[in-house]
């Protein structure tokens, strides 16, 4: 995605589970369309997160991966050997 995509995809995710909204797009405002040496974006809970990873293609830099995953799972991988 661009940047106005991702800034208007990433923004909806933000504001959908109450992720707060202006850091990413304080985020978005700072690696504008540059995909070298830009960090990547997470934000999220343990039972739900947004992460912002780049690409290798100067015209879509961007991809949003979003993540959800139960209470269980999350304590399974926070200790393991736990029944």
């Amino acid at each position: 995605m661009d940047r106005d995509d991702t800034r208007q995809l990433g923004s909806k995710l933000c504001g959908m589970f109450g992720f707060e909204t202006n850091k990413f797009l304080t985020w978005c405002s700072t690696v504008s369309n540059t995909w070298l040496d830009a960090p990547p974006f997470g934000v999220g809970d343990h039972s739900c997160a947004i992460r912002v990873l780049r690409t290798y293609n100067d015209a879509q830099p961007w991809y949003i991966i979003f993540t959800i995953q139960s209470e269980s799972a999350y304590e399974k991988l926070m200790h393991p050997g736990s029944p």
